[in-house]
């Protein structure tokens, strides 16, 4: 990614997005939200290194070919998308482009569904409690937006929060 000017390393050692590629790939997430579930399924399935269908399912983008499968969230078929199309414009190699957009989300520079900002927090993860007592919430550190929710990258599992009663 460096080499192909995805990214660059700044002055503080870190890795972040290149300028050209930040703005393709924020042009490139604008288009596809404003696309219909049908419209983002297709442009999912074009962006896929197989000949593939695409359709949605279970709240998400379902792409199914000879070759695999894939099922996204709206709003990572958004940002996966639009990097992949973004590569493309800056030049990365096919074979590259689509295993890397995943990763690529942990430098989005804004919410692939609203366009709002991001930030680091703690989410519930799961429903039914913790493996050992129902009172548990097992938590985990999500890249989410602070507009709408949406988590667009998962960081890991945390811990536990303990629901105590109260008198």
């Amino acid at each position: 990614m460096l080499e192909a000017g995805v990214v660059t390393e700044g002055s503080d050692g870190d890795l972040h997005l290149t300028d050209g590629f930040e703005t393709a790939w924020t042009d490139e997430m604008e288009r596809l939200r404003a696309l219909d579930d049908d419209a983002l399924a297709a442009a999912t399935a074009d962006a896929v290194p197989f000949e593939a269908e695409g359709s949605t399912r279970f709240d998400g983008v379902a792409v199914e070919g000879d070759a695999g499968a894939v099922w996204l969230r709206p709003v990572h078929a958004v940002a996966d998308v639009a990097a992949v199309r973004a590569m493309e414009r800056v030049g990365v190699a096919e074979p590259v482009r689509a295993p890397a957009a995943s990763p690529l989300r942990l430098f989005l520079p804004a919410c692939p569904a609203c366009g709002g900002s991001l930030a680091e927090t703690t989410v519930a993860d799961g429903c039914c409690g913790g493996t050992m007592n129902p009172g548990e919430t097992p938590t985990r550190r999500v890249v989410a937006c602070e507009d709408c929710g949406a988590a667009v990258r998962d960081l890991g599992a945390v811990g536990v929060d303990e629901e105590r009663p109260t008198d």
